[in-house]
């Protein structure tokens, strides 16, 4: 039997704690996550490849709501591998309907691109995106970060780069759902196979060890029925934002690593509620 290499796991037991797609539940919701991204690309017709950088990957996708709406951007999980503009992108029409413009963020991937050139182009991205808020026809005052898995660590990454720079002006809030936080227990399981950090690049790409500024107000959400890994991530990573701002932890009971984005698109919950605080739809909502 393997020794323990981290927190008491064994390498086989760590592979598993980071392992999300295994569960006929899990596979099912991942697919109707992607159903939902396909009807959503067919039926709101967003403008696709939008470049905010060199190459095809630096793109996104606008879902366009009213002229000056608020705007989430959207990062898809993968691995830092896989995913992409229109991929998973099944909030866009919960967003849209709601008067939020969605940007649904693509960037390079590994094994075309390492971790800090991903991260560093998720920040052109934003920065990007706020900078041309009038031509794309968004509130450039009331934007939200947002990211899912892995797509969760590069929106915590590039907001913890973007605050500890002082430059935060426009970002409204921060919905991170399921994500990576601390990547050294990446480094310990199969994930360091293509990842290939160094040790001091596993620090500076960690978000828990690295934000020294306060976020805009922050969401961290998890499915309560994930690993307990992911679970122990959100928590430690909500109860570090805490000591220098404001942040909110959503651990939604019965969901799994993909049925949990269900949370932002459902009308009444906290993550529903929170999305509009921040970007000023509360009354709105109410008086709906």
């Amino acid at each position: 039997m393997s020794d323990p290499i981290y927190r008491g796991y064994t390498r086989e037991q760590l592979d598993a704690q980071y392992t999300n797609l295994t569960s006929d539940a899990a596979k099912a919701a991942a697919a109707a996550m992607q159903d939902q991204a396909k009807r959503n690309l067919e039926t709101l017709k967003p403008q696709r490849g939008l470049s905010y950088g060199p190459g095809p990957e630096r793109v996104f996708d606008l879902y366009r709501a009213d002229k000056g709406a608020p705007a989430l951007i959207f990062l898809s999980g993968g691995q830092w591998q896989r995913g992409g503009p229109g991929l998973f992108s099944s909030w866009s029409d919960a967003c849209v309907g709601r008067g939020i413009a969605f940007v649904d963020g693509g960037f390079p991937q590994i094994p075309a691109a390492r971790l800090p050139e991903i991260v560093d182009s998720v920040v052109m991205l934003i920065r990007d995106v706020r900078a041309r808020a009038g031509e794309l026809g968004i509130d450039g005052a009331r934007i939200a970060v947002s990211g899912h898995s892995s797509g969760a660590h590069l929106a915590a990454m590039a907001m913890v780069r973007l605050a500890n720079a002082d430059d935060l002006d426009g970002i409204a809030g921060v919905y991170l759902l399921s994500g990576h936080y601390d990547l050294r227990p990446a480094m310990r399981n199969y994930r360091a196979e293509y990842l290939q950090l160094s040790v001091s690049e596993t620090i500076a790409h960690s978000p828990i060890l690295n934000f020294v500024q306060p976020l805009p107000p922050t969401m961290v959400a998890v499915g309560g029925e994930e690993t307990d890994e992911m679970v122990r991530q959100s928590r430690e990573f909500h109860a570090s934002l805490t000591t220098v701002g404001p942040a909110e932890l959503r651990v939604v009971s019965g969901t799994n690593h993909f049925d949990v984005a269900g949370d932002l698109g459902t009308p009444g919950t906290p993550s529903w509620d929170f999305l509009g605080r921040v970007l000023g739809l509360a009354q709105a909502d109410a008086a709906q």
